[in-house]
């Protein structure tokens, strides 16, 4: 069962996220923040998929806090995930599931 938008907006033209510019200077069909939110294809935004709980085969603990910065690296064996969260640890996980 999705969930309904409470409100819905159009635009003729989705010209992106644009971080760097005032928004009196952004213009009708960008954007300056998004929550929830991706753009995936040049011109389309949608809905972020959302977020799940993950457990990583090496056994570390739950994650304490928010993820503050996050690193992925694949080796031929393992995919590994370096991650600090907001109270400063840094963890290393290994082939997320």
């Amino acid at each position: 069962m999705g969930l309904e938008p409470l409100s819905e907006q159009r635009a003729r033209e989705f010209r992106g996220l644009i971080t760097n510019a005032d928004p009196r200077d952004i213009g009708v069909g960008a954007s300056q923040d998004q929550t929830n939110m991706q753009c995936l294809v040049s011109g389309q935004i949608q809905c972020r998929g959302g977020n799940r709980p993950v457990t990583f085969s090496n056994g570390i603990p739950s994650v304490a806090g928010q993820i503050i910065g996050i690193q992925y690296f694949q080796t031929p064996s393992d995919a590994i995930v370096l991650f600090q969260n907001a109270v400063g640890e840094i963890r290393v996980g290994k082939n997320a599931a």
